[in-house]
Parts: C-alpha cells; structure tokens; sequence
C-alpha cells in the first residue's frame, strides 16, 4: 500500500511538474479555441461525461476520468500551440494559453481546477484504491502520463 500511495504521490507531482513545463515553453499562441474533438484525437474510452456536462466530483472514477482527459487535452493544446511557433513568443503568453485552456477544460465540466486539486489531496486513499482495484482506469491513467 506503502508503494501505491508513492506511486500516486508520484504521478500527481509529475502532473504538476508536467504543467510547469508546459508553462515555460516558448511557443506561439493560437487565437483559436482548442476542441475537446479534433482530427486526429479521441476523448478516452475510459471517460464518461461530455462538455458542457455539470460533473460533480464525488468519486475517484470521476477524478481518473477528468484526470486522464485533460492530460490528452493537454497535449493537443501544446501540439496546437506549438504549430503556431514564432520566436518572438514568450514563455509568458504561452503559460497564459494554457492556464486560458486549463480554465475552460475544467468551466465546460462546471468544476472548478483548485476543486479537482483538492480532491486528489483529501482522496488520495481512496482513488489508490480505486486504482489498484480497475487496471482498465490505471492503464488509461498511467497511459496519460507517457
């Protein structure tokens, strides 16, 4: 138990990190919107609820879900903004594109982002649990970290 509780720790300051990081890349930003649907991309087999959806977080099969979609919405965003690289672009717009998107991701849920940070915080037992007892939600989760 000792090991997954390290493990979970693990991944949620690795998800942190990897929103850090895509903080201060130098790119370009998009005027454009990034679509939960777009060529190329598939929402995971593993989430359940669409945009625009009120999600109330009460379980960690919800927490995984919203989880593993945003860390695939956030490779969209870095690959769209990436296509739009310009020298000129500072880190500073590009954190703000992402924290722009980041925002919307979690608005179009009617959740807020310090409630899902919360929620890993005060439920990281139970989503460990959750885990360890639903390989098809750890394989999407650790497959969302790659």
């Amino acid at each position: 138990m000792a090991v997954l509780r390290s493990f979970f720790v693990f991944f949620v300051l690795l998800f942190v990190l990897m929103v850090a990081a895509c903080s201060g890349k130098k790119e370009n930003v998009s005027s454009s919107s990034s679509s939960l649907s777009g060529p190329g991309y598939s929402k995971p087999g593993i989430v359940k609820m669409n945009k625009g959806e009120k999600v109330i977080l009460n379980s960690p099969d919800k927490f995984i879900q919203i989880f593993v979609w945003l860390n695939y919405e956030q490779k969209v965003w870095t690959d769209e903004i990436g296509a739009n690289t310009n020298e000129s672009t500072s880190e500073e717009t590009f954190s703000k594109e992402m924290d722009k998107r980041r925002a919307s991701f979690f608005k179009s849920l009617s959740l807020g982002e310090n409630e899902f940070i919360e929620y890993s915080i005060n439920h990281n037992k139970e989503i460990e649990s959750f885990l360890e007892k639903n390989s098809e939600y750890k394989k999407a989760y650790e497959d969302s970290l790659k």
